[in-house]
């Protein structure tokens, strides 16, 4: 294997915070052609591909990436440590995924002081009701309504609030009012499954 260049490793951490070529283009001030350009470097020099090409939603990154590009994100982070030892800034990405409801109503709100204290912090919101698999970095948090079905190895859950349910009409309304309830495919949500119940 030949000697990695930093710059590279660079370009493959902004492809992963950025989630296309043309995001990390914009992180990096460059052009989408001089990452394309550099991301094939690395990949020869390692003998592997790192980048999932096309697809409308960007570029995704190989297992073997996806590995390289969490320890460059340590070096980053000793790095940062050595030239400024009393910065305690939160460098790096997450992929944070929530019901809609969730993300809408209170993560949204929220990101923007928390990204204006850090700058070093890239934070991409999947708004989704499917459970995202963790264990397969398809997203580093998630908030749910309910706790995962199964025990997951090597994930940490905990309970972060509370939430009742009821039901709900309009004074006067009467008691034969249809039941207003989930789609089918929503049906293992906390809350569908508790007005089946």
């Amino acid at each position: 294997m030949q000697k990695l260049d930093w710059d590279l490793l660079r370009i493959l951490l902004a492809v992963r915070r950025g989630g296309s070529f043309s995001a990390a283009a914009r992180l990096l001030g460059v052009d989408d052609t001089t990452v394309a350009r550099r991301v094939r470097t690395l990949e020869e020099r390692l003998g592997q591909p790192l980048v999932l090409r096309p697809g409308a939603a960007g570029q995704s990154l190989t297992e073997a990436a996806r590995r390289l590009a969490d320890r460059a994100e340590r070096m980053e982070r000793e790095v940062s440590a050595l030239t400024d030892p009393d910065r305690h800034d939160v460098i790096g990405a997450v992929r944070l995924t929530a019901v809609p409801v969730i993300a809408n109503r209170l993560l949204i709100p929220a990101l923007g002081d928390l990204v204006a204290c850090h700058a070093g912090l890239t934070v991409e919101l999947l708004a989704d009701n499917r459970n995202l698999n963790l264990s397969r970095r398809d997203a580093e948090l998630a908030l749910r309504f309910a706790r995962p079905a199964r025990d997951v190895y090597g994930l940490w859950v905990r309970r972060a609030a509370s939430l009742g349910y009821g039901f709900f009409a309009a004074t006067g309304a009467g008691s034969d009012l249809p039941l207003l309830s989930y789609r089918e495919e929503l049906g293992d949500l906390a809350p569908a499954r508790w007005i089946e119940d």
